[in-house]
C-alpha cells in the first residue's frame, strides 16, 4: 500500500491521487506504522515514531492548505495514473518481498 501512495505521488493524476490529496505523505505514514507494528525496540520507535508523527502533522497542515496542483490533479485524473502506480508499487512491493530489503537494509521480510 505504501508503495502505491508514494508512486501515485510520481504518476499522471489519476483517483488515487485525487482522492488521497498528498499520496507521498500519506505513503510515508503507512511505512513508518507498518513498520513501528512489526518493530518493538526503542531506536526503532524512535526513527519509525518520528517519521510517522512528521507525516500526519504534514499530512493535517497539507489538507488545510489549498494548493492549485492539487485541484488541478483532481480535475484531470485518468485511470491511466492510476494503473501506472498500482503497477510500479506492486513490483516494488514484490521486488523488497524477494530481497531487495536484504540486500538494501540487511534484514530479510521473509525469514
Amino acid at each position: 500500500m505504501a508503495f502505491i501512495l508514494v508512486a501515485s505521488a510520481y504518476s499522471p493524476a489519476g483517483h488515487i491521487k485525487a482522492v488521497v490529496r498528498h499520496p507521498m505523505v500519506l505513503g510515508v505514514a503507512v511505512w513508518a506504522l507498518a513498520h513501528l507494528l512489526v518493530n518493538g525496540t526503542d531506536a526503532d520507535l524512535v526513527l519509525f515514531g518520528g517519521f510517522l508523527a512528521w507525516a500526519l502533522v504534514d499530512y493535517a497542515s497539507a489538507l488545510r492548505r489549498t494548493a492549485t496542483d492539487v485541484v488541478q490533479a483532481a480535475a484531470v485524473k485518468s485511470l491511466r495514473g492510476d494503473m501506472i502506480a498500482v503497477v510500479i508499487g506492486l513490483v516494488l512491493s514484490a521486488a523488497f518481498l524477494f530481497g531487495l530489503h536484504d540486500w538494501l537494509i540487511g534484514v530479510p521480510l521473509l525469514g
